[in-house]
């Protein structure tokens, strides 16, 4: 299935998509942030950064939302993603497939 396409969004609509994307410049504290917020709020498993809408649009939504199989229902969830604040491509993807996400 192509990213955004409506049998993606359909699917992604049985499962939680990301509350937030925390972005910014490299080196301005993601890393202090991504672990201030761990515990408190459901984050990507196994990674700090998925760099999916900058990076890795091409492998589907399906692959991005396995990163957050395992949160919290209870918790909000999001990422922190400092290539998307650098990379153009990423926000009109954002604001496709996860227009309800804030960024922060």
């Amino acid at each position: 299935m192509k990213p955004g396409s409506a049998a993606t969004l359909k699917q992604a609509a049985s499962v939680r998509l990301p509350n937030f994307i925390a972005i910014g410049p490299p080196r301005t504290g993601t890393t202090w942030l991504y672990r201030a917020l761990g515990g408190h709020v459901g984050l990507p498993r196994d990674t700090k950064e998925t760099d999916f809408f900058s990076t890795h649009y091409a492998k589907g939504m399906e692959w991005y939302l396995e990163f957050f199989r395992d949160c919290a229902a209870e918790l909000p969830m999001g990422e922190i993603s400092p290539q998307s604040f650098a990379a153009p491509e990423a926000h009109p993807r954002i604001a496709k497939d996860i227009a309800e996400c804030t960024i922060l």
